[in-house]
């Protein structure tokens, strides 16, 4: 049986990625400015496109009973995002991508407790890209459509990368 989720009072996800397009402009790890929080978006019937693609992975696993009621984002203290737009995100490249935004004192618990999302999306070929801070993971599939990207993030063409990864 599918369950269909509602944010409630999680507004995580207006507060870890950063949203470099205008007119937010949203530095990562910052409110936005049109978040009430623990309420949700004041513009939310006409908030910018970048934040109406955004789709959380939190919302979408009730359908896929992926991840419990209880790992609500702002309980678990990371959101995890499915991104397929390049021009709101570029440090998804061309393909449909899994971001994780965590607050960066969780990052251990985090990696340990959800490594198994990270496997389930690489065997599917979906790159995985985790953000905390400044810094950035990125695991790549392993599979011959990711040598470039692999290529371009070497020469620094998605920013800072703290570590790339190829695993299987």
């Amino acid at each position: 049986m599918s369950k269909t989720r509602e944010c409630g009072s999680c507004n995580l996800c207006c507060k870890l990625p950063s949203v470099p397009v205008e007119p937010l402009n949203k530095p990562r790890d910052t409110w936005c400015v049109h978040c009430e929080i623990g309420v949700g978006c004041r513009i939310y019937e006409g908030r910018p496109s970048a934040c109406e693609g955004f789709r959380c992975l939190w919302l979408e696993a009730g359908k896929l009973n992926l991840l419990s009621d209880d790992e609500i984002p702002y309980r678990t203290h990371v959101v995890m995002g499915l991104i397929d737009n390049p021009e709101t995100y570029p440090d998804s490249g061309r393909h449909p991508t899994l971001h994780w935004w965590v607050e960066v004192r969780y990052i251990k618990q985090v990696k340990r407790r959800y490594r198994w999302v990270i496997e389930r999306f690489l065997e599917k070929s979906i790159p995985v890209i985790i953000s905390y801070g400044a810094k950035r993971e990125v695991y790549l599939p392993d599979h011959p459509a990711f040598e470039e990207v692999g290529r371009r993030m070497a020469r620094g063409e998605f920013g800072t990368v703290l570590e790339t990864r190829e695993e299987r």
